[in-house]
């Protein structure tokens, strides 16, 4: 492996750490009958996280180009935004993705 995929793996790392410490804080602040719900809710945009982590280790394994491991970064980052929004108001966030009654 060469310095520039340490660095992307590096670049895709912290935000998904970024991204986990967030949600874990966000759940938390949420009260403690809601935070079930809240992580059922959020189970469908966590999955591309799963994907995030999964791509390291497979572009290790494989050495695969460098265009790939730059859209692993660019997952890395959106799944980081996604977190950041979630972490503004969750309260905000399980209304909207809460059934409609």
């Amino acid at each position: 492996m060469s310095d520039l995929d340490f660095i992307l793996i590096g670049l895709m790392i912290g935000p998904l750490i970024y991204a986990g410490v967030s949600l874990r804080n966000s759940g938390r602040r949420l009260h403690y009958r809601d935070r079930p719900l809240f992580w059922q809710r959020l189970i469908p945009l966590l999955l591309p996280t799963a994907l995030a982590l999964w791509m390291p280790v497979q572009m290790v394994q494989t050495g695969v180009a460098l265009h790939w491991q730059l859209m692993a970064v660019i997952m890395a980052c959106a799944v980081a935004g996604l977190a950041w929004w979630v972490d503004l108001n969750p309260n905000r966030v399980l209304a909207r993705l809460s059934p409609r009654r």
